[in-house]
């Protein structure tokens, strides 16, 4: 059954996503966040006001996490995977390009991976960035959610992963990864501005990370 926004509806960003009250429900069924968090659902098939049903095939989905310092073992989070959205002294963004061992299938997409057992979901974001990239800079304790919906050695990859922001300015990339198949994954790193992103020879995940930065340092 078809779950309409029952709480007020405004603009996010133009033309292409609205934001939904603590209160809204979505086609899932799920409410919004605890706490006035607000439910951000990318689409262009629901118009202010309208009560037009949420448009089910959207495939991007964030939320404002306003307490991203829960545990990764606490009941109430269940992700997995963190990515980082690295922006340098001149506002590129940091992307990676990876190769998939299995189909040879890339992929670019900001640093990130494996929330270990018990740890929080920032420090996890700190420590993969660490990894992948040699840097240490401050993360702040506040992330969006991007829907991953792909494949990776064979087995698809189906969930929700907590995205930070970090401002890097002029620190070099030097990847430290802690195994030797990361390592022969990894293929390339670059700085991009919002317009290379049409030129990349690759799929772009999270589709619109610029917009996800502007959500995160508002």
């Amino acid at each position: 059954m078809e779950e309409v926004l029952t709480a007020p509806i405004y603009r996010a960003r133009p033309e292409r996503c609205f934001v939904a009250g603590r209160d809204a429900l979505v086609a899932s069924g799920s409410p919004g966040p605890r706490g006035g968090g607000a439910l951000v659902i990318v689409t262009s098939e629901v118009s202010p006001g309208s009560g037009r049903p949420v448009d089910t095939s959207a495939r991007a989905v964030y939320r404002i996490g306003h307490n991203a310092s829960v545990a990764s073992d606490d009941p109430t989070a269940s992700y997995t995977h963190v990515r980082v959205l690295c922006l340098d002294a001149e506002g590129s963004l940091l992307l990676m390009k990876w190769r998939d061992p299995v189909d040879g299938h890339e992929t670019w997409e900001p640093p990130g991976g494996g929330v270990e057992p018990g740890e929080r979901l920032v420090d996890a974001a700190r420590r993969e960035l660490l990894e992948e990239t040699g840097i240490t800079c401050t993360i702040r304790d506040r992330y969006v959610l991007a829907e991953r919906s792909d494949t990776w050695k064979g087995e698809p990859r189906e969930r929700l992963e907590p995205v930070f922001f970090a401002a890097i300015g002029d620190a070099e990339v030097a990847p430290n990864m802690p195994t030797a198949e990361e390592a022969a994954t990894l293929v390339e790193w670059r700085f991009c501005r919002h317009a290379d992103l049409e030129l990349l020879d690759a799929p772009v995940y999270p589709p619109d990370p610029f917009d996800l930065v502007a959500e995160l340092v508002s």
